[in-house]
């Protein structure tokens, strides 16, 4: 019996220091990108880097709204600068490589942006409200842009509370 309590109790002390861990493991999992449109997943690879990678589109399928594209097909890497890349899926690409964790930063690594085929230095910085401040930069950081990235669980929950609010007001409206 002593033994299991024991084995329980050091279990929890791991558990509890996973989770006051240091920042590169609260960046580790799933975030949104700012306008909804992809998922991605920021993970530690074996090599003691940290890489980004898309999980889920929005819109896995090309609309009206893509220009150079087949409306209906499967969402593709259209714009990367390497023709042979431009058929590959964007679900499942690493859009982020080589980071390491240095001072509550990850830095160092590069971020490809689907969206213009261009790839840029990056660093990701976990913000005070809990929000993954993602610079991309070519040069020096002043010379960048700025994103940031929401936890999957918050925007899971605000976009629930965005469709109650919509069918609350829906089911006010009188007839």
């Amino acid at each position: 019996m002593r033994n299991l309590r024991n084995v329980l109790g050091l279990l929890a002390l791991l558990f509890c220091s996973t989770l006051l861990g240091g920042t590169e493991y609260q960046m580790e999992g799933f975030w949104v990108m700012p306008d909804g449109a992809a998922i991605v997943e920021i993970f530690q690879t074996d090599a003691e880097e940290w890489n980004i990678r898309i999980i889920a589109l929005r819109d896995p399928y090309f609309t009206d709204a893509d220009r150079n594209a087949h409306i209906g097909m499967i969402r593709t890497d259209i714009n990367n600068p390497d023709a042979k890349q431009r058929n590959r899926s964007l679900k499942g690409v690493v859009i982020g490589r080589g980071f390491q964790y240095v001072d509550g930063t990850l830095t160092g690594g590069h971020i490809y942006d689907p969206g213009s085929g261009k790839t840029y230095r990056s660093e990701l910085q976990l913000t005070d409200g809990g929000l993954i401040d993602v610079r991309g930069f070519v040069g020096i950081s002043f010379l960048g842009k700025t994103m940031y990235w929401f936890p999957y669980s918050e925007y899971q929950e605000r976009t629930e509370e965005m469709f109650h609010q919509v069918s609350t007001s829906y089911n006010q409206l009188p007839e």
